[in-house]
């Protein structure tokens, strides 16, 4: 130890901090980081909508502009199925209005522009639990091309728009608790719109830059919802409109893009707040405006997407990495799918990080949807797409010095090697992370890292680089203290004194920790005794006080002690039937405090709590959020409440409708104008009945029965309401009368009483969807004057016409006139057929034919001249041919076409050598006319002579038919079939002859020895072959007499032996002893 007064001591002093936060994780659809990937399409295509990302994990979208016009219509995206869910309409129909999802769960739609192209003062919130819509009280202003803001406590700061064109420069603020926009006094320096906002780490809100349908503006003014006041920031480096400002993890804001004096921006610049000034940041890759710049969670890049630069949409897409450069610097993302989109919407399907949302509902997801090619929304799709990333969190947003740090993440490349990398805030010490290998789905873990004592009050940027993909996310947890928590200060003292002297440690003049012996130049000093309220941030200071030869010194460090959190446990809701209010009736009997610490005087009050469903609506297990619970105490200042909820049933409303007595005429529908009875008082306040009662038939009759149907208007659909519905049977319907009037007809003679005229009904006598079938009849149908016209029929109406009563009332104005007639010949060819009639003439219905044309003769023929004539008569065969005025006209143009005649000769036979003769009768014929025939014809035969051959058959050839008696062959077309004639084959026998000779004796023949039967004129058989087995030597007189066996018969000269048919017989050989 070196003993001189010329070094100085110098202290420093470490805290700790303990562990607060929840790690959440949900599923997600499956998608790559920086690749999109399309998914379902929305019902409807829209430009300009907003989307909100609800907190069970679903995306509301709204509104929008498509060729329909403006959109009342919406719908939600769903990650399960990845497909969009159909949800009721908003009560207006805006486009480019602002959506802001609220504490509660509740969606604030305001503002925008609207279907008559004019700025909406409406405002609406959508209730995901009970998917409705509610109003709310409008805003002060109607605007759009405003900004919208969640302020830390929960309301929503409306900033500046337009209305037609005209800039506006106030603000207004919704409070979520009482439904209501309040304008407040202080106002934008200059009324502007396409400006941008965003909340500050102070609570203060920046809107940025602007434009005032003339001028671009580059002021910015802060708001500051504490003092309710706005004061002029710095003033931006390029004035800028339809730019973004995205508030980075580090508190700085990100302005990027927009519209300048000369177009499109690719200029940005940094915001910082501390110091209240713009530095020039990296450059956007391409220009755009009016484009989403998303800070992704538990990521920290944003990505820019979508907008227009020049009125086309931009496709590409780029991310901001903050922590790559000295001002950031900008990355090619992958490009989303075609088609290009401005006015598109993008919200991440994922909550940025808070002290008690730590992550979900789908971590690495982004919805990109709708949009158009074109600035001006034309033509926009209804196409939508996920962009995947990675994600590096922390289950905690702050810890203590010794706890166990858990880092998980994903989204990374199956199987790469991840780097991990901590950088302190402000720097006090150096910590390293191992790398950690991602699983086989893209996941990290990580538990190493523990904060120590040195890291007290200390932010951590902790940066995930994937060493193969090239990914990269980046999140922030910190190191402070809660009252009640043990932090420890260490003193280090320089100049090394070893063990030499004490350091005391105090606040102010109160000693927390008195003379405390160094250790290794060091002291340390544990406590959990300083306040939440009094002090904090406390300044803590270390003196020194040496031993011999070391100087006294001293050294301080800022310590913030945040309010220690208490809960409340013990109190229950009572369930109870709907009535209208969101009141729940609490029991406190059994409230009690958790968390405060021994000795501490904190006492719970019960007595102005109250408890509240989120909405009057019917609902199981319906969260009761409690309120009103306070802490006192003298310890009360170290402690902050959590208002607890608890659960408790709103049960649906009994409610008995019953029908009323109702008596109507005949309209066609089964609509009853009675209104159906509830209970006095039945209905809660403010729900108003909607009921009404009908017919089970729309028919004509009594004794009807009415039912009622509806539900109350209670903003749920009508679902706080149990209905039971009693019907009566005092129903009736009476007929409507009808008078049906004949009109005036006048038409030529047709045989029948109907008239064509239409009888007349009074106008909107009929009821819709009901027709006349009313026709009108003559009292006779002959020709006269002044005939009676009577009308009949019904209705159409489904009941057989029932549903009307009916007059009928006749006239005397018909007239029917003589049918002119001419009766001329028509021109007819008919196949001769011995008669001279034609059929022709022209008949009214129900009168009989009888106009016939008759030839002048009846032989075939053309020219021919046709005469007509005959009378008419009804289907009674009375004559009315006076009705009548006929005249008949002959023609030349009969014609009589000669009739068929096929005569075939008939076929015959003969035997060869026989002479065949004709009769001239051997033919048949086809049918003839009447008795005409046919007397004979010509039949001739080459096979006729006795020397015709066997072979084919010959032709029997017809020929000079000679007409019947009475018969004009002249009359027919004669065709001649011929017949056949077959020669047959002539019976032959040739016999052997008898031959006898001595035993031993040899026989020969000659071939000559037998005999034939007659032959036809010369013809003879030369010779035949004999064989016999008698013929040798040998042959025994006891095997006499043997067989003489004749064949193979050869012709004669001029014989041919084909022409017969031969038979061959035996003759005998005796062989004699």
């Amino acid at each position: 130890m070196t003993k001189t007064n010329a070094f100085k001591s110098a202290v420093s002093i470490a805290i700790a901090m303990l562990p607060l936060g929840l790690l959440l994780r949900a599923s997600a659809p499956d998608v790559p980081s920086n690749v999109w990937a399309p998914t379902g399409e929305m019902a409807a295509a829209r430009a300009g909508a907003a989307a909100t990302l609800l907190t069970d994990g679903r995306v509301l979208v709204t509104g929008g502009v498509n060729g329909s016009g403006v959109l009342a219509t919406a719908e939600r995206y769903s990650p399960d199925g990845g497909t969009f869910l159909a949800t009721p309409p908003m009560q207006f129909a805006r486009t480019q209005h602002t959506s802001t999802l609220l504490r509660d769960g509740r969606v604030l739609i305001a503002g925008g522009v609207g279907a008559d192209n004019r700025a909406v003062g409406f405002a609406e919130l959508y209730d995901p639990a009970s998917n409705s819509w509610s109003p709310v009280a409008p805003m002060y202003v109607a605007r759009s091309g405003h900004t919208a803001t969640m302020l830390e406590d929960g309301r929503v700061l409306m900033a500046g728009g337009e209305d037609a064109g005209v800039p506006i420069g106030s603000l207004e603020i919704f409070d979520p608790a009482t439904g209501v926009f309040t304008l407040l006094d202080a106002t934008l320096r200059l009324p502007r719109a396409r400006h941008a906002a965003a909340l500050l780490a102070n609570g203060n809100v920046a809107i940025a830059g602007g434009d005032d349908g003339a001028h671009i503006f580059g002021v910015v003014d802060i708001y500051d919802p504490k003092s309710n006041t706005t004061a002029a920031g710095a003033t931006m480096g390029t004035a800028r409109t339809a730019h973004s400002a995205t508030t980075l993890l580090d508190g700085n804001v990100l302005i990027a893009g927009g519209i300048g004096a000369q177009g499109a921006l690719q200029s940005t610049e940094i915001y910082y707040p501390a110091l209240n000034a713009f530095q020039a940041a990296t450059p956007l890759l391409t220009p755009r405006s009016s484009h989403h710049a998303i800070l992704l969670p538990h990521n920290n890049q944003v990505l820019i997407v979508g907008g227009s630069a020049g009125g086309n949409a931009v496709q590409s897409a780029e991310l901001y990495v903050p922590w790559s450069g000295d001002t950031g610097t900008f990355y090619a993302a992958s490009t989303p799918p075609v088609p290009a989109r401005a006015l598109a919407t993008a919200t991440a399907l994922s909550f940025n990080a808070n002290t008690t949302v730590r992550s979900g509902p789908n971590d690495g997801l982004l919805l990109l949807a709708g949009g158009s090619a074109s600035d001006t929304g034309t033509n926009p799709t209804k196409s939508a797409a996920l962009y995947g990333f990675a994600t590096v969190k922390t289950d905690q947003a702050d810890y203590a010095p010794g706890t166990h740090v858990h880092i998980t993440g994903s989204g990374w490349k199956a199987g790469e090697i991840v780097t991990l990398t901590l950088q302190e805030e402000p720097l006090k010490d150096v910590h390293t992370i191992a790398a950690v290998q991602a699983d086989n789905i893209g996941n990290i873990f990580s538990d190493e890292f523990i904060p120590d004592d040195q890291d007290v009050n200390i932010k951590f940027y902790l940066t995930a680089t994937g060493n193969e993909s090239g990914l990269q996310a980046q999140t922030v947890f910190t190191d402070a203290s809660t009252y009640g928590q043990s932090v420890t200060f260490t003193a280090s003292v320089s100049g090394n004194p070893g063990n030499n002297g004490t350091v005391t440690f105090s606040e102010g003049s109160t000693v927390i920790c008195g003379s405390v012996p160094l250790n290794s130049s060091a002291a340390t000093c544990s406590t959990s005794t300083l306040s939440a309220t009094t002090g904090s941030p406390h300044t803590i200071t270390a003196a020194y006080s040496g031993a011999t030869g070391f100087q006294s010194s001293t050294g301080t460090v800022s310590q913030t002690v945040n309010a220690k959190a208490l809960t409340v446990t013990g109190i229950t809701a009572n369930n109870k039937v709907y009535d209208g209010t969101t009141t729940a009736t609490i029991n406190t009997a059994n409230a009690s405090l958790v968390g405060v610490l021994f000795g501490d005087g904190v006492t719970l009050s019960t007595s102005g709590a109250t408890g509240s469903f989120p909405n009057k609506n019917v609902g199981t297990a319906k969260t009761v959020q409690i309120a009103g619970l306070a802490i006192s105490g003298t310890g009360a200042g170290n402690y902050t409440l959590t208002q607890p909820t608890t659960t408790a049933n709103i049960t649906a409303r009994p409610l008995t409708v019953t029908a009323a007595a109702n008596t109507k005429v005949y309209d066609r529908t089964t609509t009853a104008a009675a209104t159906p009875t509830i209970p006095s008082g039945a209905l809660q306040a403010g729900d108003t009945a909607n009921f009404t009662e009908s017919y089970d038939t729309l028919n004509a009759g009594t004794g009807k029965t009415l039912t009622p149907s509806g539900t109350v208007n209670d903003g749920n659909s009508g679902n706080n309401y149990s209905y039971t519905f009693v019907a009566v049977t005092t129903g009736v319907i009476t007929a409507r009368p009808l008078t049906v009037t004949a009109a005036a007809n006048t038409k030529v003679y047709d045989g029948t009483t109907s008239a064509a005229a239409t009888p007349t009904i009074p106008s909107g006598a009929l009821q819709t969807g009901d027709t006349a079938n009313f026709t009108e009849s003559y009292n006779t149908r002959n020709v006269g004057t002044g005939k009676t016209l009577t009308p009949s029929g019904t209705v159409n109406d489904g009941n057989s016409g029932n549903n009307y009563s009916y007059t009928f009332v006749a006239v005397t104005t018909g007239v029917i006139t003589a049918r002119p007639l001419t009766v001329t010949a028509a021109a007819n060819t008919k196949v001769y057929d011995r008669t001279t009639t034609a059929a022709a003439g022209t008949l009214v219905s129900g009168d009989s034919a009888t106009f016939t044309e008759t030839y002048d003769n009846r032989n075939a023929g053309t020219g021919k001249t046709l005469t007509p004539g005959g009378t008419i008569k009804d289907s009674s065969s009375v004559d009315v041919t006076t009705n009548y005025s006929i005249t008949f006209a002959a023609n030349t143009t009969g014609v009589i076409d000669k009739a068929l005649l096929t005569i075939t000769a008939t076929d015959r036979s003969k035997t060869y050598g026989d002479t065949a003769t004709f009769a001239g009768t051997e033919f048949t014929r086809t049918a003839m006319v009447g008795s005409e025939s046919v007397a004979s014809v010509t039949l001739t035969s080459a096979g006729a002579a006795a020397a015709a051959s066997v072979g084919a058959p010959y032709a029997i050839v017809p020929s000079a038919a000679v007409a019947g008696a009475g018969t004009n062959l002249a009359n027919y077309t004669i065709t001649y079939a011929n017949g056949s004639l077959t020669v047959n084959a002539k019976a032959l026998t040739i016999t052997a002859t008898d031959r006898s000779k001595s035993y031993g004796d040899t026989v020969t023949f000659a071939g000559t020895e037998f005999t034939a039967t007659a032959m036809v004129g010369t013809e003879s058989v030369a010779s035949v072959t004999l064989t016999s087995s008698g013929t040798a030597a040998a042959a025994s007189v006891g095997g006499s007499p043997y067989a003489i066996v004749p064949s193979a018969a050869v012709a004669g000269a001029g014989t041919n032996l084909a022409n017969y048919t031969i038979t061959y017989a035996n003759g005998s050989l005796t062989v004699n002893a």
